[in-house]
């Protein structure tokens, strides 16, 4: 794990920190390493093969999480608000119709709330954030990072939040600067791929010299609350 907000990755990197955390079965497999605890809900559910390295506590007693769904009715709200239209530049392909996009080149995103049905960002194709600003996206679908394709790439993970409904795949090389909420989907990282933030998913896969990075700055982000109205985005008639 590291702390965006008290320095750089190398300055702030710590082999505690980044744990682990499931309400079924953690597989820890071929010299992969987890800077961090290691805990599930399910008695029995953790494998740790020969080779692999927990550098903090192992546990199968941890409270049961319940992970709170992306609603159709949120997914609305977002489409309606929306900027889409107006606040991407850059080399991109945006249907205004089906609400894909599609990128081969360099996007850059203003402040403000993006709703699409598929994300894709061709090979070493990158997505950034606009200094200062603060972005949310709901995909109501699949998102693809293709080989050394980036998303708010050396950026800070909390100017970016992922809701999506649709599973995530981090290719080659990949790097990905964020927050990734998708809890009925999967997220896969693949060969060579980091991901610097944190990740809420259904199945979570690392292999192939994938790397996931925890930002500790981004512990006090909740989702959902019982006593407060959180807006998502709005539209001036």
């Amino acid at each position: 794990s590291y702390n965006s907000d008290s320095g750089s990755y190398l300055t702030t990197v710590d082999s505690s920190g980044g744990d682990v955390g499931s309400n079924g079965v953690i597989e820890i497999k071929n010299g992969a390493i987890i800077g961090g605890n290691v805990a599930t809900s399910l008695p029995g559910g953790v494998d740790v093969n020969s080779g692999a390295v927990v550098t903090g506590s192992v546990s199968t007693d941890a409270p049961q999480q319940e992970l709170q769904d992306i609603t159709q009715t949120e997914l609305d709200l977002a489409e309606a608000s929306s900027i889409a239209s107006s606040g991407i530049s850059g080399s991109y392909t945006y249907n205004s119709t089906t609400k894909t996009f599609t990128s081969s080149g360099d996007v850059t995103l203003a402040s403000g709330v993006y709703y699409f049905t598929d994300l894709v960002l061709k090979n070493s194709a990158s997505l950034s954030i606009a200094p200062g600003a603060q972005v949310t996206i709901y995909v109501e679908g699949n998102i693809e990072i293709k080989n050394s394709g980036g998303i708010n790439d050396g950026g800070s993970p909390e100017n970016l939040t992922i809701y999506s409904t649709g599973d995530l795949v981090l290719k080659n090389g990949g790097n990905f600067y964020g927050v990734f909420y998708s809890p009925q989907a999967t997220c896969d990282l693949r060969n060579s791929g980091a991901f610097y933030g944190a990740i809420v998913a259904n199945n979570i896969i690392g292999h192939n010299s994938a790397n996931f990075h925890y930002d500790r700055n981004l512990g006090n982000i909740i989702r959902g609350t019982s006593d407060d109205i959180a807006i998502i985005g709005w539209k001036e008639l």
